[in-house]
């Protein structure tokens, strides 16, 4: 009876590692043409600012 239990537990703790990423970078990140590229700029006291081909680009806080 116990193992009808553990055993689900189990599985479902050994897919947790797959799901670790932020939501941002799961639902946004396709880097393709047209699409989003999620990168990671660090972590600082300021905000940070981007830009590409000279104009700037969004930059969100997760």
């Amino acid at each position: 009876m116990m193992l009808r239990f553990i055993a689900p537990l189990f599985a479902l703790l050994l897919c947790l590692p797959a799901h670790a990423d932020s939501f941002i970078t799961r639902a946004l990140d396709k880097p393709v043409p047209g699409g989003v590229a999620v990168i990671d700029l660090g972590t600082g006291a300021q905000a940070p600012t981007a830009t590409y081909q000279g104009k700037p680009v969004l930059v969100v806080k997760e």
